[in-house]
């Protein structure tokens, strides 16, 4: 079965779409929008509830694996047709190999996406390192023009490897010491300064044509369990809560990000569905802004990558200049 994340895909990134992020791509061509839903919904009248739902997953996926694992997800995304992958380990040319021979067996072109907080370094190798988050967050308020610009060289390498999504910035608040899995991913115990850097990364990446993910909400700072082995239970009022972890959240969505970050599985909403706790119109809703997004970013011309141009962006020496520029201005 198909390992599925579910970033608030439908519900949360196209709740974004609706507002500030298809204003901002749309807001001086209003005809291109219609043609958009109109397209859509003619899509949409030819799926079936599954589908629809397929629509609004990403799978992981990784291309540091066997030929014979790469060769059966190439057969499952042929089969249920997500709409999208989200790639965690690998490196440069094999995940742009495997990116174009899922791109083909998909009927509606997959939008990618990668776990990439501090870039494509994170997964994968072969890539300029830039600074994690907690290094940003120690430089100093002149220096924050830097963390725009790293937002910027992070969304040119992954568009040059077909990545239209990254899941970053993280804004969480680091206020537990007992955290096992947040720390350095970071920017910070401050929510103000949380609030301020985050905004400044998610600009740069959105700025040139890469979608920002917020996560991990409603905040994972303060918690001393480690959600990929366990649920972590965070025991505030609710004012306690707009106080400080959901804080930097607010401020970020205020200022446009795409996304935020959650998780779940397809048998769940089905189920949902079937139970009446999710309309088939909100999914319609949901599945549509999805189809119209992957209108939006071109992926029916050409979902394909070329490998050649991807490396003369991954290998620019101003890569490796610029992420030494960060650690020079930090404090750590």
């Amino acid at each position: 079965m198909l390992l599925v994340i579910l970033y608030t895909f439908g519900f949360s990134l196209l709740t974004q779409l609706e507002g500030n992020n298809l204003d901002r791509v749309l807001r001086d061509n209003v005809s291109m929008l219609l043609t958009e839903e109109a397209w859509a919904e003619n899509r949409l009248k030819n799926m079936s509830l599954e589908e629809k739902i397929a629509q609004l997953m990403m799978i992981r996926i990784h291309s540091n694996f066997s030929k014979e694992y790469q060769n059966n997800m190439v057969e499952e995304i042929e089969k249920y047709q997500p709409g999208g992958v989200c790639f965690f380990q690998g490196g440069p040319i094999r995940e742009i190999t495997l990116t174009n021979r899922i791109q083909a067996v998909s009927k509606i072109p997959l939008l990618v996406g990668i776990d990439g907080e501090w870039g494509p370094a994170m997964r994968l190798d072969s890539c300029h390192i830039f600074p994690r988050q907690m290094t940003m967050g120690a430089m100093d308020p002149q220096d924050d023009s830097l963390i725009y610009q790293m937002g910027c060289e992070v969304a040119k390498q992954c568009k040059a490897m077909g990545i239209h999504i990254n899941f970053a910035p993280c804004v969480d608040v680091n206020n537990n010491r007992n955290n096992p899995v947040i720390n350095s991913r970071s920017f910070g115990e401050n929510r103000d300064l949380v609030a301020k850097k985050a905004i400044a990364y998610m600009q740069g990446m959105q700025d040139n044509g890469v979608s920002a993910c917020a996560k991990h909400f409603p905040g994972h700072g303060d918690t001393g369990t480690d959600s990929h082995s366990s649920l972590p239970v965070i025991k505030k009022t609710r004012q306690e809560l707009d106080s400080m972890e959901l804080f930097p959240f607010q401020k970020i969505i205020n200022a446009g990000v795409d996304q935020m970050g959650s998780e779940t599985q397809p048998e769940l909403v089905v189920e949902l569905v079937n139970e009446g706790r999710i309309t088939p119109e909100r999914i319609d809703q949901a599945a549509s802004r999805i189809l119209q997004w992957h209108f939006i970013l071109g992926l029916f011309e050409n979902p394909y990558v070329d490998p050649e141009k991807a490396l003369q962006v991954l290998q620019s020496t101003e890569n490796e200049a610029f992420g030494l520029e960060c650690q020079r201005v930090s404090n750590v």
